[in-house]
């Protein structure tokens, strides 16, 4: 019995000490080469007409070449266009949206989301309303840019766009 415990131990402790690093998980956290400047508007949301909105695109955008930038009137990319990227080596991805409130700070994550097979472009950012005793509080958004060089993806890859606030 004193043998079996041994044996039982053994096979055990060389279980529990398996190699599991090779697992990749549901997200694989990729490099991003670069994190360009934000661009950022402030914008009383409340107060603007349907057209007005239609000013600020929410889109996401996989530019690999410069042909690839977009030709939308109101789509300001000019600055990036500026940057000289190696688009034979790098893929420049910009995403535009509104949030609500103001950002007070931001953190961008590219990986890639195993379960659904696709390229994910996260941005999480800490907002904060510009006076809590205000009724008009909930009017106030910020119309935010942001923009990562990757290392080259196919042009037929698929990237999801996403972000969250709190």
């Amino acid at each position: 019995m004193k043998y079996f415990n041994v044996v039982l131990f053994a096979v055990v402790c060389l279980l529990i000490s398996c190699d599991r690093h090779d697992d990749e998980g549901i997200y694989v956290h990729k490099e991003i080469v670069k994190e360009f400047e934000p661009r950022s508007q402030v914008v009383d949301w409340g107060s603007l007409t349907p057209e007005e909105r239609r000013q600020y695109p929410r889109k996401g955008f996989v530019i690999n070449s410069e042909a690839e930038y977009p030709n939308e009137p109101n789509i300001n990319m000019t600055d990036l266009k500026l940057m000289d990227i190696d688009f034979t080596r790098y893929t420049l991805l910009v995403h535009y949206f509104i949030i609500p409130g103001y950002v007070k700070s931001h953190r961008l994550f590219w990986y890639y989301d195993n379960a659904d097979q696709i390229y994910a472009f996260q941005s999480d950012f800490d907002t904060v309303y510009p006076d809590a005793n205000s009724d008009a509080e909930d009017d106030w958004f910020t119309y935010y840019r942001a923009a990562i060089l990757v290392n080259k993806i196919s042009s037929d890859s698929k990237v999801s766009f996403r972000y969250s606030y709190h």
